[in-house]
This record gives C-alpha cells, sequence and structure tokens, in this order.
C-alpha cells in the first residue's frame, strides 16, 4: 500500500511538472513585411509599430519570475532578412569591448538564440553590446550544455547590428561620470540574412515558408553596481542550462494577405558560407 501510495504522488508530481512546463512555453508570431527597413537601432518603421512586443522578460531560472529591469523584443522578417528589436531598460548601461567575438557576456548585452529546425541539431547565437559589438558563433551538436563544439571563429558574413542608446555607455570604473549618471535604456536592431543561418541545416526552407515555426530565444545580461541579473524570453530550461534550444519559445512566420507564393523558396545548394574546419571551444 505504502509503495503503490508512493508512485501515485510521484506521477502525480512529474505530471505536475511537466504540465507547468508547458503551460509556461512562448509563442511568438512574427509578421512578414514588405517595407524596408533601416538597421538604425530605432524601431520607428511602420513594420516595427504593427509588431507585438514579446511578454517582458522573465528572471533565468525561473518559470516567471519577476526582474529588476524591463526588457521586451520584437521579430519581423522578409524575404532577404530576419529582424530582431530588443529594448532594455537601464539606469546603468555600461560596456568595454569594442571587437568582435569578445567575451561579450561578461558585461551588459542581449543576445538571440536560433534553431531553425527546432531539434537542437545545431543552433546559432548573437549577442550585442551597448557599443555594438557583436558576438556570434554557431553550436553543432551534441549541445554546449554537453560539452558540444562552438564555433566563434564563425561570422555571420551578413549580419547587421545598431544600437541607440538613452543615456552614456560607461566602463568598468564605477565612480566615472558615465557609471554615476541616471540611464534610461538602450535599443539593439538587427538584420540577419537567411543565408547566414544556411550552417546550421540545408533541410529547411530559407526564407521560411509563411506558417513554418522556428525556435528562437532572446535573453540578455544585465551587470549592475552590485549584482548582475539573467533574463530571457522563454524559460529555457529552469536547471540552469543556458543553451537548452528544445526549451525555446516557438516563433511563427506569418505572412500577410497578398504575398506571391513564389517569393518564398529552398535553399540553394551553392550559396557559399564559412564551415569552421576545427572545434575552437566553447565561451562557458
Amino acid at each position: 500500500m505504502f509503495l503503490r501510495c508512493a508512485e501515485t504522488i510521484l506521477f502525480a508530481l512529474t505530471l505536475a511538472t511537466t504540465l507547468s512546463a508547458q503551460d509556461y512555453k512562448r509563442y511568438y508570431e512574427a509578421h512578414y513585411i514588405s517595407e524596408a527597413i533601416a538597421v538604425d537601432g530605432v524601431l520607428d518603421e511602420v513594420a516595427w509599430g504593427s509588431a507585438p512586443w514579446t511578454e517582458t522578460y522573465i528572471l533565468y531560472g525561473t518559470l516567471d519570475g519577476a526582474t529588476a529591469t524591463h526588457t521586451r523584443a520584437k521579430i519581423v522578417w522578409d524575404t532577404e532578412c530576419l529582424y530582431v528589436g530588443i529594448e532594455a531598460m537601464d539606469e546603468d548601461i555600461w560596456s568595454t569591448y569594442t571587437e568582435r567575438d569578445n567575451p561579450l557576456y561578461k558585461e551588459d548585452v542581449v543576445e538571440f538564440f536560433i534553431d531553425p529546425e527546432g531539434d537542437a541539431e545545431g543552433y546559432l547565437e548573437f549577442e550585442v553590446s551597448p557599443r555594438n559589438t557583436v558576438f556570434d558563433t554557431w553550436i553543432e551538436k551534441p549541445l554546449v550544455s554537453r560539452k558540444g563544439p562552438s564555433h566563434i571563429d564563425w561570422n555571420a558574413a551578413g549580419l547587421r547590428t545598431a544600437v541607440q542608446v538613452e543615456g552614456t555607455v560607461g566602463g568598468t570604473n564605477k565612480d566615472a561620470d558615465e557609471r554615476k549618471d541616471m540611464d534610461v535604456k538602450w535599443v539593439m536592431e538587427a538584420a540577419l540574412p537567411w543565408a547566414d543561418c544556411a550552417i546550421v541545416s540545408g533541410r529547411m526552407a530559407l526564407p521560411p515558408n509563411p506558417g513554418d515555426t522556428w525556435r528562437m530565444n532572446v535573453m540578455r545580461y544585465d551587470y549592475r553596481e552590485s549584482d548582475s541579473e539573467l533574463s530571457q524570453w522563454s524559460p529555457s530550461d529552469v536547471r540552469g542550462a543556458w543553451h537548452e534550444p528544445n526549451e525555446y519559445g516557438h516563433v511563427t512566420f506569418v505572412a500577410y494577405t497578398g504575398v506571391e507564393a513564389s517569393s518564398w523558396g529552398r535553399i540553394k545548394a551553392g550559396w557559399n558560407y564559412f564551415v569552421p574546419t576545427r572545434s575552437v571551444g566553447t565561451k562557458y
């Protein structure tokens, strides 16, 4: 009797945990856009205005923990690029790195992760700092959380990013004027050509077909004077693993009425993109 009761309790707890995780999955509809976007860090185009915001970021390691700093994102697309806009409220904006692939995650930074096929066979990671410095990497299976390789020497050749800061960007000196003043926010805008997504796999349609769903997540590191805060849109894994694409949000590409079917196509086998010939280790 005791064993049966224990088994029943264990099953109930497992089911509750599973349902809880499912309840917190994030879903987003990325609108197709027909007008051009100027990648300048200002989300003022009509396309951005009509796109929905994601839910406000939650505290990393939780399913719904409130953050001290408010962050949210928008995602849109056209036949050439995927566009990501992130708004990060911040009273103390700081960053020092200026070279590509510097360890931006050690300072204020926003990030977006992309697993086009949603199968955790590989994914892309992009980080952008308040100084508009970029870190990008292609991650193979096994995942970083399983000690897999991260190809930091790979660069997204066509990636364009821009940052606008409402305030001043400080450095490591906490007594400097740039760190003592009151900042408001910074906004990151990125355009990623579909061709740069081909490194992950050649099986998915690029650009996506209307109705296709990818796994994506957007994250943030906010380092303040006395502590730091990690936050994200979709709970990637409450056990503590940042790199868990199976837990990323579901982003569905939605076409507006009137988009021609001929606008969509599959990736061309002849496209050239850089494939690293060696593993260069992980950044964690």
